[in-house]
């Protein structure tokens, strides 16, 4: 009686897989975190630093994140960005590049974040960075939760322009602080102030409570 996957494309593409199932049994819901982060949020305080702080929640690998070239921005930077990884799971590659660059930039987190704790440590963070390559549909077509658990946390977020679903999300919603970046290209915002294109401010008012609660009236 119900089938729900996390945005509309993501739908399109099952309903082709599965041609059988009719369409009206098809239900997005979306990866919303719980109501009271938001409200973390409205608490929370300014950076006032002059170092623009960039952040990035999940696993990484070299082969399919655009994670060698942001690290190389940044440490372009020469301080006016800096960069946090905090992860379970990281390749024994990536662990090898991150200790040979040795930039007091970039810091590794490698017990990463419990789920609980996200709201209060993005909250010291000025924009969440979304570092995939388009390597499969899955992607292409994703809108991830570190997307939305970013954006309700008040953060900027950059995200690689690969990811179709997030591009158009951001020009229908016209979500402030969300800009995509293509990662190949960072020597053209070398010189940029990031400082200046910080919006930080959480334009999500959805919930949890409030997306799930179509699935709970149904049943």
């Amino acid at each position: 009686e119900w089938i729900s996957q996390t945005n509309h494309y993501r739908n399109e593409l099952f309903a082709k897989d599965h041609p059988l199932i009719s369409t009206k049994k098809l239900e997005v819901l979306r990866n919303f975190p719980p109501k009271k982060w938001a409200e973390l949020y409205a608490n929370q305080k300014e950076n006032n630093s002059k170092t623009t702080k960039f952040v990035y929640i999940g696993s990484l690998s070299l082969t399919n994140t655009y994670l060698r070239e942001f690290c190389q921005w940044i440490i372009g930077q020469n301080g006016r960005a800096s960069f946090d990884i905090f992860s379970f799971n990281l390749h024994d590659e990536v662990v090898d590049f991150l200790n040979e660059l040795a930039s007091k930039y970039i810091r590794i987190h490698s017990d990463g974040i419990e789920y609980s704790q996200i709201p209060n440590i993005l909250s010291s963070f000025d924009v969440g960075v979304v570092l995939y390559k388009a390597y499969s549909k899955n992607v292409i077509y994703c809108v991830s939760n570190k997307f939305y658990e970013y954006k309700t946390c008040g953060l900027d977020i950059w995200y690689s322009k690969d990811m179709i679903a997030i591009e158009n999300l951001e020009a229908q919603d016209g979500m402030p602080g969300i800009l995509g970046i293509d990662f190949t290209q960072l020597k053209r915002i070398n010189n940029y102030e990031v400082t200046k294109s910080i919006k930080r401010g959480s334009s999500i008012q959805e919930s949890s409570e409030h997306e799930y609660r179509k699935l709970i009236d149904v049943f």
